[in-house]
């Protein structure tokens, strides 16, 4: 069972690096968001707590490849990925129908 959960620690925190760089170099381009979604985007990023959500998903995901403090990480990682769901599922239905188009477009 040991090497099953390293393994799925390193992919787990691959994908969290991935896209916490993601956040700050804008490397993987994303359709713009759109109305009440892009407030709330806007707002977070005015403020920068956009910053502060990517940059501890970034810290978590090195505590999670070095098999560090891996109960701390995905800890702090719960709340990310809850608030990134939430945010999603929030958006107007027209929004979600244009991301899916857009998603399986490219």
């Amino acid at each position: 069972m040991k090497p099953t959960s390293t393994v799925a620690g390193i992919l787990l925190g691959l994908l969290f690096l991935i896209f916490g760089l993601n956040g700050f170099l804008q490397f993987i381009k994303f359709p713009p968001p759109r109305g009440v979604t892009a407030q709330f985007m806007g707002a977070l990023f005015s403020s920068r707590e956009l910053a502060i959500i990517v940059g501890l998903q970034m810290i978590c995901s090195v505590l999670l490849m070095a098999n560090r403090y891996v109960p701390l990480a995905l800890n702090r990682l719960g709340p990310v990925i809850a608030f990134w769901n939430i945010s999603r599922s929030l958006a107007s239905p027209t929004e979600q129908k244009l991301r899916s188009r857009t998603a399986w477009a490219q």
